[in-house]
């Protein structure tokens, strides 16, 4: 946001920043603090509505700006650091979250 300006500003390049945008919060983190992880990308989850009306999780997904590409999450050892356990961020409702890992007995 260009605040003398009043007007928002394309960012075309996060550098080594991840950014994450969740349903109630959003931050950002460098990927060098994250071995295996790539900065210059945006994290976002999402809701889809199912034919019978409900909303479904469709979990995380990742844009990279470099690339334009919008898709699954890599899967390697430094995004699993990010993941889990699933974050506040990622994972509003705590009581579903603590009711699934106990069916999973976990």
């Amino acid at each position: 946001m260009d605040r003398e300006g009043e007007k928002w500003v394309a960012v075309k390049d996060l550098g080594d920043r991840m950014l994450f945008l969740g349903d109630n919060c959003g931050f950002s983190a460098s990927a060098k603090d994250f071995p295996g992880c790539k900065g210059n990308c945006v994290f976002f989850t999402g809701q889809s509505r199912e034919d019978d009306g409900a909303m479904k999780s469709r979990g995380v997904s990742v844009f990279d700006l470099e690339t334009g590409n919008i898709g699954a999450i890599p899967n390697n050892s430094g995004y699993s650091q990010l993941f889990w356990p699933p974050p506040a961020w990622l994972h509003p409702n705590l009581a579903a979250l603590e009711d699934g890992l106990d069916r999973l007995k976990i």
